[in-house]
């Protein structure tokens, strides 16, 4: 009974967590999200609930219990798995919010097009009775899995290298600490790919009547209740895409560009709007009267930074400024000073972006002043 209670728990984990966002759904909490985020968590209802069919149908197969609707289900779900993870990310990352409506339709298509093809065709076969055509539907399917859980992972990766790139060059202050439930989240899927294609080669028939089953089992339960369990924690601050840049032959000269950085910099030394902790790329293009996508182009292809590496960069030198100053009785209210009216948001980017572009603390360079 324990055996195949173990062989259960994944199935239980899945369940626990499609439960938990449908409650809380109906709860009203993501009414009160914005409505990316309420997308957002409705992809990963719709992931775990195809998990719990998914790991439902593991435990049928090993306790002795198999038909053609539970092979049907089980190479179904197993399909659409990874796909609606995929899906969970596009949304989490704002990508969609870059794609038209067709654009959206077919990437959704394209994603779930394995399994509604070998829905199909394992229906196809079982009304017919072709039982050597459903074992090579079998065989496509598992490689099918096997390019599918790379594919997810590999654009699954990129889309959060997009996210830091977009939340780099849209806020000013340092947001990498809101990546971090991101980050692990990732890691977290890396290791559920990982074990995943390893039983994948394996089969589910080499586990069939062995004890050993349990450990990928309890394995899994593991990563997929930290998969939940991080994900319900997840908030990523809103981030837009650029604008379409539209190409003119006034706006394509070097000289634009080059008058927008030079009044950039003018800017950043007359008004100092980076002493405000909350400047965005908006703010400033509103200052100077652009468009944020072509001051955005001008910062990275005339000036070779982000925004906010452009930004932090004049609050570093006026922090150092504030340092100098000897009218300070002690060096912890220098600091204090420094981080406040130099614009950084909080105590630890202060220090970790002071370090970074001095190569000391900033307790360091003031007493190297002293």
């Amino acid at each position: 009974m324990s055996f195949y209670l173990v062989i259960l728990l994944p199935a239980l984990v899945c369940l626990f967590w499609s439960l938990y966002y449908l409650l809380d759904r109906l709860a009203g909490y993501t009414a009160q999200l914005q409505g990316s985020m309420a997308l957002t968590r409705r992809a990963m209802t719709a992931f775990f609930c195809a998990t719990t069919v998914l790991y439902a149908c593991h435990c049928l197969y090993f306790a002795g219990i198999r038909s053609a609707v539970f092979e049907t289900m089980y190479a179904t779900a197993n399909l659409c798995v990874y796909p609606l993870f995929y899906l969970y990310l596009v949304r989490l990352t704002g990508k969609a919010q870059d794609e038209t409506d067709s654009q959206l339709k077919w990437h959704r298509l394209r994603l779930f097009l394995p399994a509604l093809v070998v829905l199909v065709a394992y229906v196809v076969c079982f009304l017919t009775g072709a039982e050597q055509v459903r074992h090579w539907v079998y065989i496509v399917a598992r490689v099918t899995f096997a390019l599918q859980v790379v594919y997810v992972w590999i654009s699954g990766s990129r889309l959060l290298q997009q996210y830091r790139y977009r939340l780099d060059n849209f806020y000013s202050d340092d947001r990498s600490y809101a990546l971090m439930p991101l980050y692990v989240l990732l890691q977290l899927f890396g290791a559920i790919v990982l074990l995943s294609l390893v039983l994948n080669v394996l089969g589910r028939e080499w586990f069939a009547g062995k004890m050993i089953v349990a450990v990928p089992s309890l394995i899994m339960s593991a990563l997929l209740y930290g998969l939940g369990y991080v994900a319900s924690k997840i908030a990523l601050p809103a981030v837009p895409f650029l604008e379409k840049r539209i190409i003119t032959e006034e706006a394509s000269s070097s000289s634009v560009q080059t008058t927008l950085a030079e009044r950039l910099e003018q800017l950043m030394h007359t008004q100092k709007p980076y002493l405000n902790p909350n400047l965005t790329v908006n703010d400033l293009a509103q200052m100077l009267q652009t468009n944020r996508t072509y001051l955005s182009h001008a910062l990275h292809d005339e000036l070779g930074v982000s925004f906010s590496g452009y930004v932090n960069r004049f609050r570093i030198e006026h922090a150092k400024h504030i340092l100098r100053d000897e009218h300070f009785e002690t060096s912890k209210e220098a600091i204090l000073t420094a981080q406040v009216e130099s614009g950084f948001a909080s105590e630890s980017s202060f220090y970790r972006l002071f370090k970074q572009h001095t190569g000391k603390s900033p307790l360091a360079f003031r007493q190297e002043k002293d």
